[in-house]
């Protein structure tokens, strides 16, 4: 491929660097394998409660924590990278996860689903 040769003439060390981070990224999501599974079992089940038992309220608390545990989904892919990047860096696991953690909360907190105005 044309564009491969061109990278490695104009930086040779931008391809070690890339597939180093992309290396990261894979590895952190690897992390977040169980998370996932949590998520799917709770729409599962809310699901299965709704349309074979037919017990609505128990469908209901289950989608509840479905919702709870898909709201946090960018804290912990946020989590889970920032802590591979700084093991990648070797630096201190928890200052980089949560500073990363209060940059992610500061841009939620500006994106919420809420209609109403703040004041």
């Amino acid at each position: 491929m044309p564009w491969k040769d061109g990278l490695k003439d104009r930086w040779p060390g931008v391809r070690t660097h890339l597939v180093m981070s992309l290396r990261t990224v894979r590895d952190a999501l690897v992390w977040l394998v169980p998370y996932l599974m949590v998520s799917s079992f709770f729409f599962v089940s809310s699901s299965i409660f709704s349309l074979f038992i037919g017990d609505k309220d128990l469908a209901d608390k289950a989608f509840v924590l479905a919702s709870a545990v898909q709201r946090l989904t960018p804290f912990a892919v946020t989590g889970a990278v920032s802590a591979m990047l700084a093991i990648q860096w070797r630096l201190s696991r928890p200052p980089v996860i949560f500073l990363n953690l209060a940059y992610i909360a500061l841009g939620h907190t500006g994106f919420s689903d809420d209609a109403t105005p703040r004041t």
